[in-house]
């Protein structure tokens, strides 16, 4: 009997599965777990190179949840050192990754929070003020008892699920969120999906389980931050997924030690109808470090100006078009290393556009 149970409780979790549909995917650069271009990993050997290298953000929904889908650069391991606990007792399940991710429902300008969860140490763009929040902690409780104490004006807008699942492969983080307590999703949705380290001890009070990024790295804190005596200002965030017109460097130092102003990052659309409707699709022919040559031309609708995306994340702009050619720039200087001869590339389709 109690085979036949088990054998049922896993037919039940394989056809939900089976049901859950994959409403979108954002890929991100692998190797840019590096913040603002300066951070280096803590020196500890359990903060394995690219567990905060955020490679996919997917959304599912399965039947009356949602399911984010977070996959990093390589495995997921719980934590059992016991230097890492300090006075704490250390769950079994407890993971370095900690994960926000902000939602922007209505994609109105100031309208929701810019301010971020303690210990981000940024500040989201008033076009992308979210409404709702989603925290991925492996310390659950102890996080929502801390928020709440610390910050009560956006406690009830914050979701921190009970649990954490990780995939077979162990480089997929999921959590389930009721679709009540967000609602249908709809094109307007932003999501501002950052990554940092998680701090089992609550060693700076006003950073929530948040490790710091330091000037210097250790055993316990990352490396590559403000180098300021007093205040640091500098993000502690390691990777966040990057709209395809931002540069994941240039946001994160935004920051102004002399406003006292944290950085400032944007929110991705993914459904939104800039980027959702693809009218052409063609491949890459030619990369150098200035320019890129594609496969699509004027024939295909493309003209000097054009914005052209590759490989569904790194934006190019036409700036030579010929019948069935284009020459084009990198949006972003850095991004001509990150692809390849053959990679898919689509148009743009902006906003005016039928």
């Amino acid at each position: 009997m109690k085979r036949n149970i088990i054998i049922l409780f896993m037919l039940i979790i394989i056809s939900q599965l089976f049901c859950s549909e994959l409403l979108f995917e954002f890929n991100d650069p692998a190797g840019d777990d590096y913040g603002n271009g300066e951070v280096v990993y803590p020196e500890n050997p359990i903060f394995t190179k690219g567990i905060f290298d955020i490679i996919s953000f997917k959304l599912f929904q399965e039947a009356n949840f949602y399911i984010f889908s977070i996959t990093v650069n390589c495995k997921i391991e719980p934590v059992t050192y016991h230097e890492f606990v300090y006075n704490y007792s250390l769950p079994e399940d407890f993971i370095l990754p900690l994960i926000h991710i902000y939602i922007d429902m209505d994609h109105q300008d100031g309208s929701g929070f810019i301010e971020s969860i303690q210990g981000a140490k940024v500040q989201i763009a008033n076009e992308c003020a979210w409404e709702k929040a989603v925290v991925f902690s492996s310390i659950s409780q102890r996080y929502y008892t801390t928020l709440k104490s610390s910050q009560k004006n956006i406690i009830n807008r914050v979701m921190i699920p009970d649990e954490i699942n990780i995939s077979k492969d162990k480089r997929e983080i999921l959590v389930k969120i009721p679709v009540s307590k967000l609602g249908e999703i709809s094109e307007q949705w932003g999501f501002t999906v950052l990554m940092m380290g998680h701090d089992f001890s609550q060693t700076i009070k006003k950073n929530i389980y948040v490790l710091e990024v330091k000037s210097t790295a250790s055993q316990f804190n990352f490396g590559g931050g403000d180098k300021g005596i007093f205040k640091s200002y500098s993000s502690n965030v390691i990777d966040m997924l990057t709209p395809y017109d931002k540069n994941q460097k240039t946001m994160l130092n935004s920051y102004d030690k002399k406003k006292g102003e944290y950085a400032t990052v944007h929110a991705i659309y993914p459904l939104g109808s800039i980027v959702k409707k693809k009218s052409i699709s063609g491949i890459v022919k030619h990369i150098s470090e200035e320019k890129v040559v594609v496969n699509l031309g004027a024939v295909d609708g493309v003209i000097k100006g054009s914005h052209l995306i590759i490989d569904s994340r790194i934006v190019i702009i036409a700036t030579d078009v010929f019948p069935e050619l284009t020459i084009a720039e990198f949006l972003n200087k850095d991004d001509w290393q990150k692809i390849e001869i053959n990679m898919p590339v689509s148009k743009w389709k902006e906003n005016d556009e039928d």
